[in-house]
């Protein structure tokens, strides 16, 4: 399953791709295409402005060495996963630091 975000004319949608179900036994498949199902949500200017405060917070204590470690499935495609094992060679050979 995916999501997207497309950007129509007048409002933005979220759309999710929706994978076809799986069968029973013996039965065919229902349909073999995904379906799009479209989900219309209405964000006011202070949803927005307290979305932008929190990613300010998160991005201040990124900066200040606040990395909390959330470990799971996701850490195989993580860049940063030298950081969170402390292997000082992989991060000097594979992360740049920005000043």
């Amino acid at each position: 399953m995916s999501t997207s975000i497309i950007e129509e004319p007048d409002e933005l949608l979220d759309c999710l791709l929706v994978p076809p179900p799986l069968p029973l036994p013996g039965q065919p498949l229902p349909h073999k295409e995904p379906q799009i199902e479209w989900h219309f949500a209405e964000r006011s200017p202070g949803d927005v402005a307290d979305y932008l405060a929190k990613v300010g917070l998160i991005l201040d204590d990124i900066a200040s060495g606040k990395f909390y470690k959330r470990p799971g499935k996701h850490c195989a495609y993580c860049d940063f996963l030298p950081v969170c094992l402390g292997d000082e060679k992989k991060i000097q050979e594979t992360l740049v630091r920005i000043t």
